[in-house]
């Protein structure tokens, strides 16, 4: 009789142990979505740049950011297009609900979906939306 009162309170605790173990495994991680590529012509050369967004996940916030990939003629011009996105960072507080990623404040990614080395869902831009695939980068 006693192990049925327990019953309840089990299922309370290994239910939010659940819960924790999948906010803490995005901790630590860093996920890239492919956004395009352009090409920069030059009289001196020319530029192939290709676009990210980054989302890297602490225990209780992500920082979601541009990467720019750029392969110049000349070289040199390639550090300047690579921090052309450097200031549009920006972090939110972040949880976790049955495989659903849920971003506070953040009004391109509101909820992502969970799935095995990957975030997808929906992006909103310029009052437009867009399906989105994150795939998980190996540090």
């Amino acid at each position: 009789m006693k192990t049925l009162q327990f019953l309840p309170f089990m299922i309370l605790f290994f239910s939010s142990v659940k819960a924790n173990a999948q906010e803490t495994e995005l901790a630590g991680r860093r996920f890239a979505a492919a956004q395009g590529q352009t090409c920069k012509s030059m009289t001196e050369g020319g530029c192939m740049l290709s676009f990210y967004r980054i989302m890297e996940f602490d225990a209780d916030s992500v920082l979601i950011s541009w990467r720019v990939e750029a392969s110049c003629t000349p070289v040199e011009k390639e550090a300047a297009y690579e921090k052309m996105y450097d200031h549009l960072s920006t972090k939110h507080k972040w949880t976790v609900e049955n495989d659903v990623l849920r971003m506070e404040g953040s009004e391109e990614f509101e909820t992502l979906t969970i799935s095995p080395g990957s975030l997808s869902g929906m992006k909103k831009s310029a009052g437009a939306e867009e399906g989105i695939l994150f795939r998980e980068e190996l540090k």
